[in-house]
């Protein structure tokens, strides 16, 4: 009984609606969507460098192409890693101390998900594996919250290299508003590839606006901002290596039957 000149707009998952925010002025790139999920998703490349026992899966996009995309649950792990802190304790100014003492928390603390799905997170000081009490009672809130912070960019860097992926790399969400995760990630990735939203809005919103106006071409292209390499990048890229070489032991223990 509808009249014939009715429009009807499908709906889209809000990682995907922010993609499709990117894919009308940025083609190629690697979107990182950040919120209870990080998703990173690399429209372009091909498929057979996913990993299913990494969750790594071939979403599509509005436009139905495949792209490839890997997932971890960063929202819940950085507030397991706050342990009460506050998003806003993250601090720039204690990224230093936490390099020098060699402070690590290797994945993963949330059971859902990830590439290291079923593995046990733990935190590293030094040579020293401390428990939930220890690291609660060690490190200051600013310091919680802060190396939450360096977690979550090692582990979007861990994904870029393993998916293979390409720049430029748009960070979008919450963690666009964390200055250690914007550093720390401006120093993993290649020289130049991070970009920053800046729109007062976020992309998943204009993503589902801009899906009822696909057409039209008064749609403003995203506004981002690219990130240059802070003096601790060297410092930082060598600590993600570290990192990186530690998480490869944590393993990961998804059923065969999945793969």
């Amino acid at each position: 009984g509808l009249p014939l000149d009715v429009l009807v707009h499908c709906g889209v998952h809000d990682s995907n609606a922010c993609l499709a925010r990117y894919l009308r002025s940025w083609p190629r790139l690697t979107l990182v969507s950040t919120g209870t999920w990080v998703v990173v998703m690399a429209p372009g490349i091909p498929a057979r460098n996913l990993d299913p026992r990494r969750d790594m899966l071939g979403n599509v996009s509005v436009r139905g192409e495949t792209v490839p995309t890997a997932r971890f649950m960063g929202g819940r792990e950085f507030e397991y890693l706050c342990g009460g802190a506050s998003p806003l304790d993250a601090d720039l100014g204690t990224v230093s101390g936490l390099l020098d003492a060699e402070v690590y928390a290797l994945p993963c603390f949330e059971a859902q998900g990830g590439p290291f799905a079923g593995a046990s997170g733990s935190i590293l000081f030094g040579d020293q594996v401390l428990s939930r009490e220890e690291y609660l009672g060690r490190f200051t809130a600013r310091e919680r919250a802060t190396l939450a912070s360096l977690y979550c960019a090692d582990m979007i860097g861990w994904i870029y290299k393993e998916l293979a992926a390409i720049g430029p790399v748009v960070l979008e969400g919450p963690f666009t508003q964390n200055p250690v995760i914007v550093e720390a990630l401006g120093a993993i990735l290649p020289p130049g590839a991070l970009h920053v939203s800046v729109d007062e809005v976020e992309g998943t919103a204009r993503g589902g606006w801009a899906l009822a106006r696909w057409a039209e071409p008064r749609i403003s292209d995203p506004r981002v901002v690219e990130v240059a390499a802070s003096e601790r990048a060297g410092k930082l890229r060598a600590r993600h290596a570290r990192w990186s070489q530690r998480a490869a032991a944590c393993g990961t223990t998804v059923s065969p039957d999945l793969v």
